[in-house]
């Protein structure tokens, strides 16, 4: 483990990153040791639930997978092949899907005939 001395610069260091990030309007983790900063502030959300105990997780999670859910439900266009079944919300979207599972023969284009 590293002292105290040692410990100094890269503290100095992280606190003059984490200076620069506010002055230039980036978004930065406030979190005590950690000073990351962000473009987004949708990039540090996410990046602040690795901070986050499992029980503050579990209700953004339950939320997720009910929105995620209900998007599915919406989709109507379901993958026929065996082992797959992703839902799209348009016909042209699974053709292309579709395209995925076809062999190297069956994706080659088509060129002119003879």
């Amino acid at each position: 483990h590293a002292s105290a001395e040692e410990k100094a610069p890269e503290a100095a260091a992280k606190k003059a990153k984490y200076d620069a990030a506010v002055e230039s309007g980036t978004h930065v983790c406030r979190e005590e040791g950690c000073g990351r900063a962000f473009s987004y502030p949708s990039i540090l959300a996410k990046h602040a639930l690795t901070h986050a105990s499992a029980e503050e997780k579990a209700p953004k999670a339950a939320a997720e997978k009910a929105y995620r859910d209900a998007v599915v439900e919406s989709r109507k266009h379901v993958c026929q092949e065996e082992g797959c079944g992703r839902a799209f919300s348009y016909p042209s979207i699974l053709a292309k899907h579709a395209l995925t599972h076809a062999s190297a023969e069956e994706k080659a284009p088509v060129r002119g005939r003879d």
